[in-house]
């Protein structure tokens, strides 16, 4: 590098030299523009130099943390060769599924939950809902802005997403209490002030084996526990309360 900083300074103090000679007509002009010709090819050269110094050692496009290395020190690499796989991952991307009950009700914007496996949690706002469901799950793909200012090593692994979902009105019922109507709908039948059998459609919150959480009926509601499968819509019964029920 010395080399060509050195030349590029001698040429510039003869080429100024030499231009002031000019001036007399002590010198030809083409001598001048030989030197003028010199000092351009120096200073390539010297700019060539450079970008090689600067290329033995390359800088990171951004700010990460070394995830994989492919070199060892003192390796000899061919230009193009992978040295370190870079990550970011103080800010992730979740992906997940929405059941077609609840994408009415996600938006972007809504902050989510992300429980980790270790049992912790980390904060982050939807980005992106799909507008098509999946034709194999039929539920929607959703993404997820994850902030992780601790750099817990969670890319690539497993979370649930916790969606805050406006508050509705919900009932948690065993799920041997639904069935299915003509349309192929949940439901749920109940009994009404007439003592008639009522088949009252419902949406699914949440199902799981312990319970279901589902909204959709009157804050009152007789639910026929027992024998539900032998009565039918509008048919009068007399309905006995669980509570008196002693068998």
């Amino acid at each position: 590098m010395d080399r060509w900083q050195s030349r590029v300074r001698q040429l510039e103090a003869d080429l100024s030299a030499a231009r002031k000679l000019r001036s007399n007509n002590f010198t030809a002009e083409t001598d001048l523009l030989a030197l003028e010709s010199d000092l351009a090819a120096a200073k390539a050269e010297l700019t060539s130099a450079r970008l090689a110094v600067d290329h033995l050692a390359p800088k990171a496009p951004f700010d990460g943390i070394i995830n994989a290395r492919s070199v060892e020190p003192g390796s000899l690499v061919q230009a193009g060769a992978p040295l370190f796989e870079l990550v970011q991952i103080d800010r992730l991307k979740a992906t997940g599924q929405i059941p077609q009950q609840s994408v009415g009700e996600v938006a972007i914007g809504q902050p989510v939950r992300i429980d980790l496996l270790d049992g912790g949690h980390l904060q982050g706002v939807v980005t992106f809902v799909a507008s098509a469901a999946d034709p194999k799950t039929r539920s929607f793909a959703v993404e997820v802005a994850v902030e992780n200012p601790d750099l817990k090593r969670v890319a690539g692994g497993s979370a649930s997403l916790r969606i805050a979902l406006p508050a509705v009105k919900a009932l948690f019922i065993s799920p041997a209490y639904l069935s299915l109507g003509d349309d192929g709908r949940p439901g749920v039948k109940y009994v009404n002030q007439d003592d008639r059998v009522v088949f009252a459609r419902v949406r699914l919150l949440s199902v799981s084996t312990d319970g279901a959480w589902v909204t959709g009926l009157p804050d009152e509601t007789r639910l026929i526990t027992r024998g539900g499968g032998f009565v039918a819509e509008g048919e009068k019964v007399i309905p006995v309360d669980r509570s008196d029920n002693k068998g």
